[in-house]
C-alpha cells in the first residue's frame, strides 16, 4: 500500500509541467505507529522524515531533420523532327550550240549532226558557188555538192547542278506559254513533260 501511494505521489509530481526541468524532493513521513506516508512536502513536526531526491527524466533531444532527399531527377529526351532528306544530284544535262549560235538542252551530250564540205573546214579552197558559211543554207548545187565533207557535231558542256535548276526552271515556264496556244492534241505531251519537269524540280532543286 505504502508503496502504491509512493508510485502515485511520484507519478503525479513528475508529470506536472511544473517540475520541469527540476528536481524533485519526495519526504517519507513515519508516524507512530501508523503506515508511512510520501510526500512532496516536508514531514510534520514530530515524525520521523526521510528525504529523496529525483531528477525528472526529460525527452531525448530531437534530432535535426535529416536532409531532404533530392527530387528524383526528371530525363527529358528531346524529339527531333527527322532531317529532311538530302536533294538527289539532278539528272546529267548538256548545253549545246548550234553553229549559228542558238543553244538548245541534251541529256546525252551528243549534239545534233550536220554535214560540213571539208572546204570549209579550210581543207580545200572555197568553191565559187558555195555558200558563205556551211550549213546557213542547203547544200550548194553544181559540182560542189559532190565534194568531199565530214559529220561534225554540235559541241557540248556539262551544266552544274545550279545550272540545270535553272534551265528546268525555265523549260517549265516556256511548256506552260506553249500550252496556251498548244493544240489539243499537243497538250498531253506538253502535260506529260511538264509532269516529269516538276518531279525532277522537286526532287534535286527544292521545289
Amino acid at each position: 500500500m505504502a508503496a502504491t501511494a509512493f508510485r502515485l505521489l511520484l507519478f503525479s509530481v513528475l508529470g506536472t509541467g511544473a517540475a520541469a526541468a527540476q528536481d524533485v524532493t519526495v519526504y517519507r513521513c513515519a508516524g507512530e505507529g501508523g503506515p508511512p506516508v510520501f510526500q512532496n512536502t516536508p514531514c510534520a513536526d514530530g515524525a520521523e522524515q526521510a528525504r529523496t531526491d529525483y531528477v525528472r527524466p526529460t525527452d531525448p533531444p530531437v534530432p535535426p531533420p535529416a536532409d531532404l532527399a533530392p527530387a528524383p531527377r526528371t530525363l527529358v529526351v528531346e524529339t527531333r523532327a527527322p532531317a529532311a532528306p538530302a536533294p538527289q544530284r539532278p539528272e546529267p544535262l548538256f548545253e549545246c550550240v548550234r553553229e549559228n549560235g542558238e543553244t538548245y538542252l541534251s541529256r546525252s551530250g551528243i549534239g545534233a549532226r550536220r554535214w560540213v564540205p571539208l572546204w570549209a573546214l579550210g581543207a580545200y579552197p572555197r568553191p565559187a558557188d558555195a555558200p558563205a558559211r556551211a550549213g546557213q543554207s542547203p547544200q550548194p548545187s553544181g559540182a560542189s555538192e559532190y565534194a568531199p565533207g565530214t559529220w561534225v557535231e554540235d559541241e557540248c558542256r556539262l551544266l552544274d547542278g545550279e545550272e540545270i535548276c535553272a534551265r528546268l526552271r525555265d523549260e517549265l515556264e516556256a511548256l506552260r506559254t506553249r500550252f496556251f496556244n498548244a493544240q489539243p492534241s499537243e497538250r498531253a505531251d506538253l502535260e506529260s513533260r511538264e509532269d516529269a519537269i516538276q518531279a525532277e524540280l522537286a526532287a534535286s532543286c527544292g521545289g
